[in-house]
């Protein structure tokens, strides 16, 4: 019984051996040099000649066992390997700079002539996204952002209040850790933040507040924005862990209590817990490309959204804080 598995590679090895193109080629190579051997002196020509006969017998052979090799399904199993590894490898895409990925996605994204006759203008869409993809190594990216909420009455300034409690791991962009900003509350009551910290990797820890405000801390107001730079806490720190602190206000006996993720997430959950006679009226998610989980109970004072995966900038929701049926202050 003859081996089949065997069989392709015992016939490769007999063409090539018996090959009448190889065989030619090493008679041209001998045939040069049992001219060229007995000659002590030759014209020109005649060197010219033999050095042609000997580069053409040479030729002749590599050519044949490249053929035989080229036949070989190992040789062509290889040869792909090393094409996907140069062409579709991500160590190859890797390592080309923005502007060349750009270049390649939009070779590999090129809008269809049929997508091209139902609108003329269709890849303007497309490089629009490929150019906010690649833009995420510009941005900082985070993970587990988790923002736990609590909804009371605020008695001396008479309005709905909600003290959040934010935290999440922070990544730098390819030139560093770019400044946190947001409002600042002050003691007129304005929503915003009242307390960041930032934890590194390597234990130190600073507490950054709009009240302490110094060139050490590098925390500051302009414009009632509060700004923490990241820059010095940051240097050689692959994350940094950050927890803000903020509230924020509504109206006597409603609040439209709202969410939106300004940068790329990995892992989202924001719980809202009611007190003080406080319901959640409605609610509703601006979500696009991730699955959004919703929790509540039957008293209506307690909500929570959650999402395992990637949300990008813009995506957010929105909670209706309120008293049912009448205003709480006369």
């Amino acid at each position: 019984m003859t081996d089949k598995n065997k069989h392709p590679t015992t016939r490769g090895w007999k063409d090539f051996f018996f090959s009448n193109y190889l065989w030619f080629g090493v008679l041209v190579i001998l045939l040069a040099i049992v001219i060229e051997k007995p000659v002590t002196s030759v014209a020109i020509i005649h060197r010219v000649l033999i050095d042609l006969m000997e580069a053409i017998g040479i030729a002749i052979v590599v050519a044949s066992i490249f053929t035989i090799a080229t036949e070989t399904s190992h040789f062509m199993t290889k040869i792909q390997n090393i094409l996907e590894n140069i062409v579709v490898s991500k160590e190859f895409l890797g390592n080309i700079d923005i502007e060349r990925k750009k270049e390649a996605l939009k070779s590999l994204l090129i809008p269809s002539s049929e997508e091209k006759l139902i609108y003329s203008n269709i890849d303007t869409y497309y490089k629009k996204y490929i150019n906010k993809t690649l833009d995420i190594s510009n941005a900082c990216v985070r993970s587990n952002y988790y923002v736990n909420c609590r909804a009371y009455l605020d008695a001396s300034k008479k309005r709905v209040a909600v003290e959040q409690t934010m935290s999440y791991r922070l990544y730098p962009t390819s030139s560093g850790y770019k400044p946190i900003e947001g409002l600042v509350s002050d003691q007129e009551g304005l929503s915003g933040y009242q307390v960041v910290t930032v934890n590194a990797p390597t234990g130190q820890r600073k507490t950054f507040t709009p009240a302490h405000i110094d060139g050490g801390d590098r925390g500051y107001i302009k414009d009632k924005k509060f700004k923490v730079e990241l820059g010095d806490i940051g240097k050689d720190c692959d994350h940094l862990d950050i927890e803000l602190k903020a509230i924020e206000y509504g109206e006597d006996h409603w609040m439209m209590l709202t969410f939106q993720a300004m940068q790329p997430t990995d892992s989202f959950k924001f719980s809202l817990r009611c007190e003080d006679g406080l319901i959640i009226g409605s609610n509703d998610t601006f979500v696009f490309g991730a699955e959004f989980h919703i929790e509540t109970n039957t008293r209506k004072d307690y909500i929570s959204f959650s999402c395992n995966q990637w949300i990008n900038e813009g995506t957010g929701l929105a909670v209706l804080i309120n008293i049912p049926h009448k205003p709480i202050i006369s």
